[in-house]
């Protein structure tokens, strides 16, 4: 929800970037996250070559670079709650968005990254 009314409704979707790191930006059709309600783990499936699969955890991290990053790491770093219709990361609510935040591949420069 944002006081600007052309951000409401918009869904999650993720870019890769490198090094296991998916950016997280705003989209019009949002990609599909699997919800862990035990854990609280939001992740994607994510394949390679050989066939294997593993998680790729939807993630705050608050010593790394300043935003929602989906990275494959062995568990997961944020717990994720629905509270009154609103999503929170280990208890907050409080995102933002930017543009052109010197992403690596710039998709920032016309899209808003969390």
């Amino acid at each position: 929800e944002s006081e600007n009314k052309d951000l409401d409704g918009k869904g999650l979707y993720s870019r890769h970037e490198g090094a296991a790191i998916n950016y997280v930006f705003l989209a019009d059709e949002a990609q599909t996250l699997n919800l862990n309600t035990t854990s609280g783990a939001i992740y994607l499936s994510a394949g390679n070559s050989d066939g294997q699969s593993f998680p790729q955890f939807l993630s705050v991290l608050e010593n790394g670079f300043p935003g929602l990053q989906v990275s494959a790491s062995g568990a997961p770093v944020t717990t994720w709650t629905f509270e009154d219709g609103y999503l929170k990361g280990n208890g907050s609510d409080a995102f933002f968005i930017a543009k052109d935040t010197k992403d690596p591949y710039n998709y920032s420069k016309d899209n808003y990254q969390i």
